[in-house]
């Protein structure tokens, strides 16, 4: 596990130590865990005028429990709207009042878009979890979860009670890579096959990014590192010349 124990205070695990002491280390972990759970996928984009760990806005999505993916040859386009489909992936995105971007950045795709004052976003996005019918043990996922643990420790601890283990994508795609350089989500997208979607690369612009198409690029990423045999070679992931400080591009 990346996160070493130095961060618990800054984490303030004391509340959800169970859950912090629940990190998935391995893909075959995880496997086991989703043929009778569900996933949610987080990703909180910074406010910067607000100070540490405030976010503008936060998208989630759901990936019902997924029995196995051992060969499963789904037999169409590798693209998130292809995924989103075939495999049940409910997706949101709650923008908090107040904090919209000064610039136009990417729209929302594949979900709904809430506007919600700061003080009601916990309850907005517990209201939203309950709607996926997921069920209180599912696994917390995310991409480079530092800030997003931090956030929902924070301002929205309640979240946290819906989850029994978590695992962060961008230490599994290094894992498969063999590298122990931690990627950037859009270099494992297009590692992973994605790259003739426009909507699963992304964008190299900072500011442009939605965190509601980047939990649907997550979820679409994670199955697809689940679907990947045991014996496949290492995934050749390449290097942008280009990376956010929260490594999600």
């Amino acid at each position: 596990m990346r996160y070493a124990k130095r961060y618990e205070e800054k984490l303030k695990t004391r509340h959800w130590k169970s859950l912090w002491e629940s990190n998935i280390p391995d893909l075959a972990t995880l496997k086991s865990q989703v043929e009778s759970r569900g996933i949610i996928v987080v990703d909180a984009e910074p406010w910067n005028a607000g100070g540490s760990f405030e976010c503008r806005e936060f998208g989630i999505a759901y990936i019902p429990p997924i029995q196995s993916t051992h060969n499963d040859d789904m037999g169409f386009p590798r693209t998130l709207k292809a995924h989103q489909k075939h495999y049940g992936i409910q997706s949101h995105c709650v923008h908090i009042r107040s904090r919209e971007r000064s610039r136009c950045g990417q729209a929302f795709e594949f979900g709904e878009v809430d506007l919600v004052n700061a003080d009601l976003v916990e309850e907005k996005l517990l209201g939203i979890i309950e709607s996926f019918n997921a069920s209180p043990e599912s696994v917390l996922v995310g991409f480079d979860l530092s800030f997003e643990l931090r956030v929902l420790s924070i301002h929205y601890p309640r979240l946290l009670e819906w989850f029994s283990s978590w695992v962060d994508v961008q230490e599994l795609a290094a894992d498969a890579s063999g590298h122990p350089r931690m990627p950037s989500l859009r270099d494992t997208m297009i590692a992973l096959g994605f790259g003739g979607d426009r909507h699963a690369v992304g964008s190299h612009i900072n500011w442009g990014h939605c965190a509601g198409n980047d939990v649907v690029r997550l979820a679409a990423g994670l199955i697809e590192l689940m679907r990947r045999p045991e014996s496949s070679p290492p995934l050749n992931i390449g290097q942008s010349q280009k990376k956010s400080s929260k490594q999600k591009i």
